[in-house]
């Protein structure tokens, strides 16, 4: 299953997707089999978005994207209701008592608010506790602009035995599907999606729908293909036979 797991809407300031019926369709004309909602601070078009995307036959998702003092943020998924942003701490307490998923937004992009600061020997005690809280770091995100950026979310996450997620960050209706996670679920029961990401049962791609869009120049159309194969060739060795053929679909479509 394919799930597209950063994207926002209207809601969030800086969104322009609209929770529309054009939208549920063209998400599914992307190929995706759905998306999770992550609008910054906010869910109140998580209700209305998922009868659209239900219509299409597609999963939706409640999530949001939570900013915590001093600017990171981080991903959650299957939500019952809001969480305000706040200190770490409440934040995550929040996502506990809704028994939801954790994933650290962006965690290596310096030009948004990320998780850099935790990333050091000199701190080690407070990733460590802070990790002992969530499910995993968003290893693949399609608007991170700072070199390596990616490559280090899914080095860590690996290195961490932690879920590596891919999403879009979509704010406007051209990127959606740039970035996606692969789910392996039973169903798409949302307590059968959650019971995936917690198991692990979840890898990220970016390179399928990267690959179709008209990139400017030889050097976007090259980075990209060697993305492909850099993803594929880091994951490969190392994943079970669900997330091989990710990684084979990644490096498939890198060469066109």
């Amino acid at each position: 299953m394919k799930v597209d797991l950063h994207f926002h809407t209207v809601l969030s300031k800086d969104g322009s997707i609209p929770p529309v019926p054009a939208t549920a369709r063209l998400i599914k004309r992307r190929g995706l089999d759905g998306v999770a909602i992550t609008d910054h601070d906010a869910t109140a078009n998580v209700a209305r978005l998922s009868r659209l995307l239900a219509a299409e036959g597609l999963v939706a998702i409640p999530g949001e994207e939570v900013r915590v003092d001093n600017g990171p943020e981080i991903l959650c998924y299957f939500l019952n209701e809001r969480i305000p942003p706040g200190s770490l701490g409440s934040v995550l307490d929040a996502i506990h008592d809704q028994d939801a998923v954790a994933v650290l937004s962006h965690p290596f992009d310096y030009i948004r608010g990320n998780w850099m600061h935790l990333f050091t020997h000199e701190r080690s005690k407070e990733l460590a506790a802070l990790l002992h809280h969530v499910h995993g770091l968003e290893g693949f995100n399609a608007r991170n602009y700072s070199p390596g950026g990616n490559g280090l979310a899914l080095r860590y996450a690996r290195g961490l035995h932690l879920v590596a997620t891919g999403g879009s960050d979509a704010h406007w209706a051209g990127e959606i599907g740039l970035a996606w996670t692969g789910v392996d679920a039973s169903s798409t029961r949302l307590d059968d999606l959650a019971a995936a990401f917690k198991a692990k049962r979840v890898a990220p791609c970016a390179v399928e729908a990267l690959a179709a869009v008209p990139l400017p120049g030889y050097k976007a159309r090259r980075c990209v293909a060697g993305c492909a194969k850099k993803i594929a060739s880091g994951l490969s060795s190392a994943l079970p036979p669900f997330k091989r053929w990710l990684s084979a679909r990644a490096a498939m479509h890198g060469n066109r």
